[in-house]
């Protein structure tokens, strides 16, 4: 979620529009700690590749994959991710519309 506001914010409040400055963003590890008292380092990333991977695949009629099979949470985070180029999981479905329906 930090990594869909600070894409949005340079892209949006900042106007990067340099493809690499972008990727810089996205490809940075947002490091933080939680507010506990052990201080838990957390490691955000903007994607992982398996749902990039799993983004791509949504749209391909060959590969037997739906957003049926995912659950709630992983539909979640495969929303919310950033892929290469600035795509989403929406960019890839834009033909699908049955496969958009479900996820939405």
């Amino acid at each position: 979620m930090r990594k869909q506001q600070l894409y949005s914010s340079a892209v949006n409040v900042d106007g990067i529009t340099d493809p690499v400055s972008r990727y810089n963003v996205l490809f940075t590890p947002d490091f933080n700690t939680q507010g506990s008292k052990k201080r838990k380092l957390v490691l955000d990333q903007s994607f992982t590749y398996l749902h990039w991977k799993m983004a791509e695949a949504l749209p391909e009629k060959d590969i037997k994959f739906e957003i049926k099979q995912l659950s709630r949470d992983e539909i979640k985070l495969l929303a919310l991710n950033i892929f290469p180029q600035g795509k989403t999981v929406v960019h890839y479905l834009f033909n699908s519309i049955e496969q958009l329906k479900i996820l939405y």
